[in-house]
């Protein structure tokens, strides 16, 4: 049996699921967009999406699109081939897209994630852009959104993954707010600027403990909850420093 993501009445995708090591790897609007491509060449064997399909699903501009894939074709993750669409192309996963991360988009489709190293697949939710006032639909503001929820799904990977390693409350560890950019791929300031969002929505709790704690808290922490219950059902093991 498969599984359907729907779109919303906007077009917008409700959730992209994106790998961890994706996360790792490229900017937030990247990692959607392969998630997208990965979950649909996974299901169908090819994704043929134009690229302003591609536009409308993530929310933004079609230059964004074709910026972002030519840098995961450039590194690898991504081919194309011919096809008979608006675009005239397809998508497949490169040669040098990890075979872990593969697997992962292959076991959510056939509902079966049981694989102990494939990792995971951390979903961002994107649905609820349409509840935005029509004066705040914008290209910025849908930017500013689109990142919020990545981070938002990402710290509650990281805070799950942490309580996963060492028995303890859900809190995702860096050295510094640097090091908190560089997991999240954004700039310094970005970094600063979503944690503030999220530590005035009560979802955040910020503690300096020999470097900077971000503990989970309020709706976050129900998704920290729910990842720390998926990653037990994986029998997952993190193969990476626990402290960025």
């Amino acid at each position: 049996m498969t599984i359907r993501i729907p779109a919303n009445k906007r077009g917008i995708q409700e959730k992209v699921f994106v790998h961890e090591w994706a996360t790792r790897t490229f900017t937030p609007t990247a990692g959607l967009i392969f998630g997208f491509l990965a979950f649909s060449i996974c299901k169908k064997g090819q994704a043929t999406h134009s690229k302003s399909t591609l536009a409308r699903r993530i929310h933004c501009e079609r230059k964004t699109i074709q910026l972002n894939i030519k840098k995961m074709v450039e590194a690898g993750w991504l081919k194309t081939a011919p096809c008979k669409n608006a675009s005239n192309n397809a998508f497949l996963f490169g040669d040098k897209c990890p075979e872990q991360v593969i697997r992962s988009y292959r076991a959510l489709i056939k509902r079966s994630g049981k694989q102990r190293d494939d990792g995971f697949l951390i979903g961002v939710d994107l649905a609820g852009y349409d509840k935005l006032d029509k004066e705040d639909i914008n290209r910025k503001k849908a930017a500013q959104w689109r990142t919020l929820a990545y981070v938002r799904a990402l710290l509650a990977y990281r805070n799950a993954s942490h309580a996963m390693r060492n028995d303890k409350q859900a809190r995702a560890k860096y050295k510094n707010l640097t090091a908190l950019a560089n997991h999240l791929n954004v700039c310094l300031k970005t970094a600063k600027r979503y944690l503030s969002i999220l530590s005035d929505a009560g979802e955040v709790v910020v503690v300096w403990d020999k470097g900077l704690c971000v503990d989970a808290a309020g709706a976050l922490f129900e998704r920290a909850l729910d990842a720390y219950q998926k990653l037990k059902k994986l029998q997952y093991v993190d193969h990476y420093d626990p402290v960025y």
